[in-house]
């Protein structure tokens, strides 16, 4: 099997080309049940390459790759090239990070952790980018229970002095109820440190590039996967990554007139917002109204008008 190195563009993160990636002319044989991507999907990279293997290969990028183990957890490992003692520094900070965080309703149990990598709970639906594209119908109800979700977890991720640094659809995977954990934290900023991760064209604040991240490219960002969750599309997903980036630039951005929350995600690109805290505020509100979908619960707990927003849909 010929195998090269090219430089990592694509369009979810055509901003996350700093590192290389084998990748080969043919891997249509790859079975992806889970996709858990750091910067390419699994169907354009062949791990046939790595002789020990410890489980079923899923996806991979420019950190780690991900198996899936015997016992329905997951492992994500360093990715075996010339950089991997960086991809090992990498996961351990994703480890910490979840032991800061501590267990909560948005995030998957980590279940250990060594210079192997990390284990990890299986979400067997997937993530929720592959979700929307494969399902011919998603109640509208449904994604405004993912747009809370979504924010709430950006919003845990906040209070933390976590940036994420790559929110998209494809980091967030769905639990057996359907619920949304988000993922891909081991490129994030943490207490202000340089990320190794960047967000793709469409849900990048326009910026010199040697910027480092802030709350207001992470609630773009945020904007733009709320976008996709309800119009099923990234933002001008028909036209080239160069003109997405002049357009943002303009600040001419896709019509949100229709579309549920519409609003939130039009000041979330205006950087008019000021929390991820505010976004959920919007939801709940949003879903107050008379002439709202209804929806009497998110997580199954009801909502509260007087219960403090970062109660709602958690335990």
């Amino acid at each position: 099997m010929r195998r090269g190195f090219h430089q990592l563009v694509d369009d979810d993160n055509r901003r996350v080309s700093n590192g290389f990636l084998v990748v080969v002319a043919d891997t249509a044989a790859i079975s992806v049940s889970m996709l858990w991507p750091q910067g390419l999907d699994s169907d354009c990279v062949d791990f046939s390459f790595i002789t020990d293997a410890q489980g079923e290969f899923i996806s991979g990028g420019l950190t780690g790759i991900v198996e899936l183990l015997g016992d329905d957890t997951v492992l994500k490992s360093p990715f075996p090239d010339a950089e991997m003692e960086n991809h090992i520094l990498d996961i351990g900070k994703e480890a910490s990070i979840y032991h800061r965080l501590g267990p909560h309703d948005r995030l998957v149990r980590i279940l250990g952790h060594s210079r192997d990598g990390l284990i990890l709970e299986y979400m067997k639906n997937g993530d929720l980018k592959t979700y929307l594209r494969t399902q011919s119908s998603v109640s509208t109800s449904q994604k405004l229970n993912w747009a809370y979700q979504i924010a709430q977890a950006v919003s845990l991720l906040h209070k933390n002095g976590i940036l994420h640094c790559d929110i998209k659809p494809r980091n967030f995977l769905l639990d057996a109820n359907f619920n949304i954990k988000i993922i891909d934290i081991s490129g994030s900023s943490l207490d202000g440190s340089k990320p190794t991760s960047s967000e793709g064209t469409r849900f990048y604040l326009p910026r010199y590039w040697r910027e480092p991240p802030t709350l207001a490219t992470a609630l773009f960002a945020l904007g733009s996967t709320l976008y996709e969750v309800f119009r099923g599309t990234s933002p001008y997903e028909d036209i080239s990554s160069d003109q997405v980036e002049e357009l943002y630039k303009k600040k001419e951005f896709p019509n949100v007139s229709v579309i549920p929350c519409g609003e939130i995600i039009k000041k979330c690109w205006l950087s008019e917002v000021d929390s991820a805290q505010h976004v959920q505020a919007f939801i709940r509100e949003f879903l107050s109204k008379p002439n709202a979908v209804c929806i009497p619960h998110l997580d199954g707990l009801e909502i509260a008008q007087d219960m403090p927003i970062d109660q709602v849909g958690s335990t």
